[in-house]
C-alpha cells in the first residue's frame, strides 16, 4: 500500500473493512490503468463545526 493520496480514477474496487476503506486499481484515463492499493482509515477522521477531513 502506498501512503500517498490516490489519483482520481475509474473502474476501480473499494471496500469497507472494519475503520478502513480499500480502494484498488481502476483506470486514470483511456491509456492509463492502476495497480495500486490505497487504505483510508475513517477512525482518524477529523471534525470541526466547518470541515471535515481525512488524511491517505
Amino acid at each position: 500500500m502506498q501512503d500517498v493520496k490516490p489519483c482520481a480514477r475509474r473502474f476501480h474496487s473499494s471496500c469497507l473493512v472494519g475503520d478502513k476503506i480499500y480502494v484498488l486499481g481502476g483506470c486514470h484515463d483511456k491509456y492509463n490503468c492502476l495497480g495500486d492499493l490505497h487504505a483510508l482509515d475513517l477512525s482518524k477522521l477529523i471534525e470541526t463545526d466547518k470541515v471535515s477531513s481525512l488524511k491517505w
